[in-house]
């Protein structure tokens, strides 16, 4: 389970090897009031009782734990003097003699409107921070330069491309981890490549001790290639058809690529 380690620190009642479900749509975390110094919020649900029993931790946009508490409360208060981030994923553990289950909500902090809490998670949130600037390709060497742009306030914690899929299908490279991204600035990923890709990618950025995950979309009208100018021979696929002439994207098995410019290429794409 996401960030398990950190919530054994603070919901130590919860021992390994168990498996705590999602509570159900009808608890949430509702803020009680706030101000410039604080924001106090708490559990609610219908089916809440005298009975049940609360615990809190949460955690910033990067998956880091920020803080938490083990004392058993339906409410909670965050400080926002000890530089809370502007958005902060709150996790609840609900215990009753029936079982235990988990909320997760996030406080966003808007200029307008002050902190208000959404369903959205974390992750989703930091991700739209995040966006492919550019692609360079390196023909004579066989690989891919990925810039990322991180809108987000804190550089995160070993960022890499794990991997990214082509129009087709083919995953045209593997990365490995860095060690921190660039905040508020663009960071460039290398690889090498397995092959040239046809456009868009879908680019699969992961993140933090948790290797959290976004998926970035980058499409361009021709490829940047270099170290010489490598687009008066790109081409695009019109089709993909097996050795019968029936289109196909099967794997495991050959394939003829139809391009625009009248060739044909036989490939085998291994899954």
């Amino acid at each position: 389970m996401k960030k398990l380690l950190l919530i054994f620190l603070f919901f130590p009642m919860i021992g390994f090897g168990q498996s705590i479900p999602d509570c159900d749509s009808s608890i949430s975390i509702n803020i009680n009031a706030q101000n410039s110094n604080e924001v106090v919020y708490s559990v609610f649900g219908v089916n809440l009782n005298m009975n049940s029993d609360f615990a809190w931790v949460y955690f910033d946009m990067l998956g880091n734990c920020i803080g938490g508490s083990t004392y058993f409360s339906p409410s909670d208060t965050i400080n926002l003097g000890s530089n809370l981030p502007d958005s902060t994923e709150i996790w609840c553990m609900v215990t009753d003699s029936l079982g235990s289950c988990i909320v997760i909500d996030t406080l966003i902090f808007d200029s307008l409107s002050g902190w208000y809490m959404t369903s959205n998670p974390i992750t989703q949130i930091y991700c739209s921070y995040l966006n492919v600037t550019d692609i360079d390709i390196d023909s004579l060497n066989m690989t891919i330069d990925i810039a990322i742009y991180d809108g987000y306030g804190v550089g995160s914690a070993y960022p890499h491309v794990a991997y990214s899929i082509d129009a087709v299908g083919d995953t045209i490279h593997y990365g490995y981890m860095w060690l921190f991204g660039s905040s508020l600035d663009t960071t460039w990923y290398l690889y090498p490549i397995n092959s040239f890709p046809t456009y868009p990618l879908d680019i699969y950025y992961v993140y933090g001790m948790n290797q959290d995950t976004c998926i970035l979309s980058y499409n361009i009208s021709q490829p940047t290639y270099f170290p010489y100018d490598y687009s008066d021979d790109y081409k695009e696929i019109l089709k993909i058809t097996d050795l019968l002439g029936r289109e196909t994207k099967q794997t495991n098995q050959p394939h003829f690529y139809i391009y625009d410019d009248g060739t044909v290429e036989k490939r085998i794409v291994i899954e």
